[in-house]
């Protein structure tokens, strides 16, 4: 027999010699834990019962940040003028059509009322002028001047409202 094989059979001697002697060498002890382990089982725990009432939680979550803003907005006038008022705060939500800033209107109304003045003298020269055409005292060229006065006062007017309307930075 090889030397590998005898050194086999050797240790399988021993294990089969130790497994076996649990049943020679046998005493009583597991029998005995298995009865302790069933008493411990069938023992009575003691607890503590504390009554709690029911209590309003609100969480709370304290952060320190540093924000930028989300897009920066360079605002211009369409008319020149100083400015009188900024009516929303910087840094404010916004919406459309709300009154960013504001212009001093200093003589602008007064341009206006100028303007209506001269658009009503110019309809009533053109009246009178379209009149006495009508009667062969006018020639058709001075009632187209009236008329072209006329047309021209009304731009004019239009052209004081919107500047003055440029006043309100929406």
């Amino acid at each position: 027999m090889s030397k590998n094989i005898r050194y086999a059979l050797t240790i399988l001697g021993f294990v089969l010699a130790w497994l076996f002697s649990g049943f020679i060498f046998n005493t009583d002890n597991a029998s005995e834990n298995i009865v302790d382990a069933t008493r411990q089982q069938n023992k009575i725990f003691r607890v503590q019962v504390k009554n709690i009432k029911q209590q309003r939680f609100v969480p709370s979550l304290t952060v320190s940040a540093r924000t930028e803003a989300y897009r920066m907005v360079e605002l211009r006038a369409e008319t020149s003028g100083q400015l009188e008022a900024t009516p929303i705060a910087e840094g404010s939500y916004v919406k459309a059509g709300d009154e960013l800033a504001r212009l001093r209107v200093d003589d602008r109304q007064f341009r206006v009322q100028e303007a209506e003045a001269s658009l009503k003298q110019a309809t009533l020269d053109y009246q009178g002028a379209f009149k006495l055409f009508e009667k062969e005292l006018m020639s058709e060229i001075q009632v187209a001047r009236a008329k072209a006065s006329v047309d021209s006062a009304s731009a004019n007017l239009e052209s004081r409202k919107l500047e003055l309307a440029k006043t309100r930075l929406l």
